[in-house]
């Protein structure tokens, strides 16, 4: 199974908060920010070209990346069925919205499809790079996905793209420790999880009843927004209005500090913590419970990696008004340069079919993005009963869930939320002090 991490990565470098104002440019004689720089071109594993032709078509995607050899290696049956040859451009994750940019600006030609990481989207789409769905797609077909899913990939009420991933954080738990324990069923509200974290903790054997990641970066931030969602709360509303200066912002911080800081039930040192350390730590049998994405199921399976092989179960996050997490995916788009869009669109529509949906959620243990799908799945025989409850569930967090809203300063405004949660939870700012600061340079942002 895949150890690969699913969570947004579209930068990887924290700042602080005077270098977060420069390169977002909201000091005086400040470069532009991350989200807008034109970079030199990756060069990637460029195996053909676009132009002339109807009957070959060049995908540019993520390299090295398992879903782009998992749609290579069953891109034959596409060719096969559709006489579309599919050549492949492959770049480097941290070369691909440069590389894809450069070729948006110079007029297109010789990439046909993008593989799109969804926080990218709306920056195209606001700039004319994408070509809009409407035209292509079936609208009884459209039905079949979840709201959300396309929701990930809709901007100003126009879809661009077919989800082929969607997924956020579930609450992974040790079956074992809980039994041991006396706790019946995972937990559904903060209070709750509060008290089965005190009862699994036990520091003397450095066990955790959970963990609170805070270090500056885009997976934290991430983890941040799935509980700024639980509370009711919006970094921006439907409108587009800043609201993240609100109580719901400031509940989730509370929250957290007190797990922290007055339980205890979370590792010290959490505040420097990433993804990566989080998955680790649960993997090496030192947290009871971890919220974290689906790649996380496949690695406990692994006896080379874990020490809780079958000893863990997926659970919804608990919530103060609701259970959920913050949705996001990745699909394919027709690039607006591309002179071979209704072969462009066959692939879109072959990467996220209900055939191809079952295989990737299958090999990956992801959730799903077609609601057929998702019922297959739990009706085959062929697939055991913990990978089938691991992908309903996975399936019915991303189903209640929202996603980031579709703005094109998108990766700026996470960056700075990701500022927000270190400066809180390392406690060099109050939640009421950081929040208002935030809140004010998350307008600059939006309004630049």
């Amino acid at each position: 199974m895949p150890g690969i991490n699913q969570g947004p990565r579209w930068g990887t470098r924290p700042l602080g908060r005077r270098n977060f104002l420069v390169n977002t440019g909201l000091l005086a004689g400040a470069a532009v920010g991350g989200s807008s720089l034109l970079a030199a071109c990756g060069s990637g594993s460029d195996s053909g070209g676009g132009g002339g032709g109807g009957d070959s078509i060049t995908v540019g995607a993520e390299q090295g990346s398992p879903y782009t050899d998992f749609h290579k290696k069953n891109a034959a049956a596409f060719e096969k069925e559709t006489g579309i040859a599919v050549k492949w451009v492959e770049v480097p994750h941290d070369n691909m919205h440069e590389r894809f940019l450069t070729e948006s600006i110079g007029g297109g030609g010789v990439i046909d499809v993008f593989q799109g990481d969804q926080p990218w989207v709306a920056e195209f789409a606001t700039a004319g790079y994408l070509e809009p769905l409407a035209d292509y797609v079936d609208s009884g077909d459209l039905d079949d996905f979840l709201p959300v899913g396309l929701e990930t990939l809709t901007v100003d009420d126009t879809l661009y793209g077919l989800p082929y991933i969607v997924h956020n954080s579930v609450l992974y738990y040790r079956t074992d420790l809980f039994q041991q324990a006396g706790i019946s069923a995972p937990p559904t509200t903060w209070d709750e999880y509060r008290v089965a974290a005190k009862a699994l903790t036990d520091a003397s054997a450095d066990i955790y009843g959970t963990v609170m990641e805070g270090k500056n970066g885009i997976e934290p931030g991430a983890k941040f927004m799935d509980i700024l969602q639980q509370a009711g709360g919006r970094v921006l509303d439907a409108d587009g209005n800043v609201t993240f200066n609100d109580q719901p912002a400031l509940d989730a911080f509370e929250y957290m500090l007190t797990v922290q800081y007055d339980d205890k039930t979370s590792p010290p040192g959490a505040a420097g913590f990433d993804n990566g350390d989080t998955g680790n730590l649960f993997l090496q049998g030192k947290l009871a419970t971890c919220p974290n994405w689906p790649y996380i199921f496949g690695l406990g399976a692994d006896e080379s990696q874990s020490k809780v092989v079958d000893e863990y179960a997926v659970a919804l996050q608990p919530g103060k008004v609701k259970q959920c997490a913050e949705v996001f995916s990745w699909g394919y788009l027709i690039a607006a340069g591309s002179k071979k869009k209704d072969a462009a669109f066959e692939f879109v529509k072959w990467a996220a079919s209900p055939d191809m949906s079952k295989k990737l959620g299958q090999t990956f243990v992801n959730p799903v993005p077609r609601q057929s799908v998702s019922q297959a799945i739990s009706e085959d025989a062929g697939i055991s009963k913990a990978t089938a409850d691991a992908i309903t569930v996975m399936t019915q967090s991303v189903a209640q869930s929202e996603t980031i809203p579709s703005h094109p300063k998108w990766p700026d405004i996470h960056n700075r939320v990701s500022l927000a949660l270190n400066n809180v939870m390392t406690r060099q700012n109050s939640p009421a002090d950081e929040l208002s600061a935030a809140q004010a340079d998350i307008e600059k942002i939006v309004a630049g």
